[in-house]
């Protein structure tokens, strides 16, 4: 449909009507812009002298109020100075004159649509993608805004798409949710605590089927912070575990949540590219619980028992049931994990994860755990154990601090994925023993194409028992400090180089490079919760300053201070 106001009429009508106000001859050319000014501004006139319609070549056209300068012209509105243009003018005139009210209708309806097109355009610049509420107070009735929010997590994350928030008030959800919508790279979906608020997911009370976790995310680009996650399924047995979050989803980040009390794992990764960050992990794996009173765990010895698996509290594993799957590139970072009855922080059947920034302390079975894994970095973790009355007391062995080892696939016999091209550098390590590796049950596996260094290690130090036979290959043992006793069954495979050992090492863990004697680091509390990075920071007076070797891998050190041309020994530089 042709707009009546781009019409030869009502263009000749404007701008014979800007000449009521100007003393010079108007030639402009046609625009949207000027259209729209000259409409609203000088439409009610009526008066004009002659405007000529010239077509200077194709579609360009130029309307003037003087004769075109060459080229056929028309008189499209006023009177003519010829007796010929004058008809034309007399029925352009009429016509003008009859349709006057109607396109200035016309142009009122067309300024308001313009209007509201730029008004539309302005609000979703401003606004951007919507934020919807829910609230246990609300309804899932409801419209899903802030003074109308949805009552439940579940139903009000089925509503969201691509770009889109939806915001948790605080309170208590008696619900275990699935989050299966998926939002892009470009707009992710975002699940999160109104501010300043706590919403609580509690499965106290609710009926668990197995393995079935407080929150399961199955979509793909989502974002998930600011929850808390407790209670999942104490209450019942091996058969029908329950987990806090499962991921199963890709590029899922899951920020600032706190899990605690729930019989299997906190969190479970299990999708690429998933990240765990900010986070807080305790009380897990309670199925694990081995104990001489019933206290411990807060319910009766007899609901517990050993179970005989030991999964982690946190973990970036093959997804499940997928034997021939690997996870990739999933990171866990920057989060405190204690007091689980499995590993603390582990990983298995998996390539390119990243384990950074994490504390992890008084986890039964190891507090980091790689396991089946490639290209790892372990990197700037605080690993700890402290008797806080709780596993301490119960647990059989000081667990590890960090542990390599090689494991059947899901007990499903030959192997893959055997740990190789693993890096472990500047953490810090007390009273947990650190377990190079430790043990397999794949023979003829070991270190593989490994770097560990620059970690200060106030705890034992061991490669791996010699009746596992443990194969070691191209791995190296470079600028450590070691506090402890160093076992060494084998070093074949092994480079040992710029270490600090409190005692001589083993001959064959020994080199030229070494330094024997007190690291000379601050120290300060150890109690539960209570360790920091302080504490391993290296006196002026220490020893290992300036002796250790020059690695491209570790060109800074825990803080983040880079490391000098000679460096220091330890995961602190002076």
């Amino acid at each position: 449909m042709t707009n009546p106001n781009t019409s030869d009429t009502a263009i000749a009508n404007r701008l014979a009507c800007a000449q009521t106000f100007r003393t010079v001859p108007i030639k402009r050319r046609l625009n949207d812009l000027s259209r729209f000014f000259f409409l609203l501004l000088f439409l009610p006139c009526l008066a004009h002298a002659a405007i000529y319609k010239c077509v200077i070549s194709g579609n360009v056209i130029e309307y003037s109020s003087t004769p075109c300068a060459s080229g056929a012209a028309s008189v499209v509105s006023g009177t003519a100075t010829t007796a010929t243009t004058a008809t034309t003018a007399t029925t352009a005139t009429t016509a003008t004159t009859a349709t006057t009210a109607t396109t200035a209708t016309t142009a009122t309806t067309a300024t308001t649509a313009t209007t509201a097109t730029t008004a539309t355009t302005a609000a979703t610049v401003t606004s951007g993608p919507a934020k919807y509420y829910v609230s246990p107070s609300g309804s899932n009735s409801n419209s899903g805004t802030l003074a109308e929010p949805w009552q439940t997590i579940r139903y009000a994350a089925s509503k969201l798409q691509a770009g889109e928030t939806l915001n948790v008030r605080g309170g208590t959800y008696a619900e275990a949710v699935l989050v299966v919508v998926s939002g892009t790279a470009v707009s992710p979906i975002t699940i999160t605590a109104y501010p300043g608020e706590t919403p609580i997911i509690d499965g106290a009370g609710l009926t668990m089927t197995a393995f079935q976790p407080l929150l399961q995310v199955g979509g793909n680009y989502l974002n998930v912070s600011g929850l808390t996650l407790r209670n999942a399924n104490l209450k019942g047995s091996p058969s029908t575990a329950g987990y806090g979050v499962s991921v199963t989803g890709a590029n899922v980040t899951l920020s600032k949540l706190t899990i605690s009390n729930v019989w299997m794992g906190g969190v479970l990764l299990q999708g690429n590219n998933d990240v765990l960050q900010d986070s807080n992990i305790s009380y897990a794996v309670l199925m694990n619980c081995r104990l001489s009173t019933a206290s411990a765990c807060g319910t009766s010895a007899s609901k517990y028992g050993n179970f005989g698996t030991w999964p982690e509290c946190v973990q970036a594993v093959q997804p499940y049931q997928h034997s021939s799957m690997i996870i990739l590139n999933a990171t866990i970072q920057r989060t405190t994990v204690h007091d689980c009855w499995g590993e603390g922080i582990g990983t298995y059947d998996a390539n390119g994860i990243i384990i950074q920034d994490n504390v992890a302390y008084n986890n039964f079975s190891e507090n980091l755990y790689v396991n089946n894994a490639q290209n790892v970095l372990v990197q700037r973790n605080i690993v700890y154990n402290a008797n806080d009355g709780y596993i301490n007391n119960f647990a059989k062995y000081i667990p590890a601090g960090f542990t390599l080892a090689n494991e059947p696939n899901n007990g499903a016999g030959t192997p893959y994925n055997l740990a190789s091209n693993n890096t472990v550098i500047n953490n810090f390590v007390y009273n947990s023993p650190f377990c190079a590796f430790c043990w397999t049950t794949v023979p003829g596996t070991g270190l593989n194409n490994v770097l560990i260094a620059n970690n200060t290690i106030v705890t034992s130090f061991g490669t791996g028992a010699s009746f596992q036979k443990v194969v070691n290959k191209n791995s190296y043992i470079i600028n450590n400090i070691v506090t402890g006793a160093v076992t060494v069954p084998g070093a074949t495979g092994l480079n040992f180089a710029n270490n600090l050992w409190s005692t001589s090492p083993p001959e064959n863990a020994a080199s030229a490079s070494d330094v024997i004697g007190n690291p000379s680091i601050a120290q300060g509390v150890t109690g539960p919760g209570q360790l920091s990075a302080s504490y391993f920071k290296l006196l002026a007076t220490s020893p290992a300053i300036g002796k250790g070797a020059p690695l491209t891998q570790v060109k800074a050190d825990f803080f983040g201070t880079t490391r000098k041309t000679v460096p220091d020994i330890g995961g602190h530089e002076q």
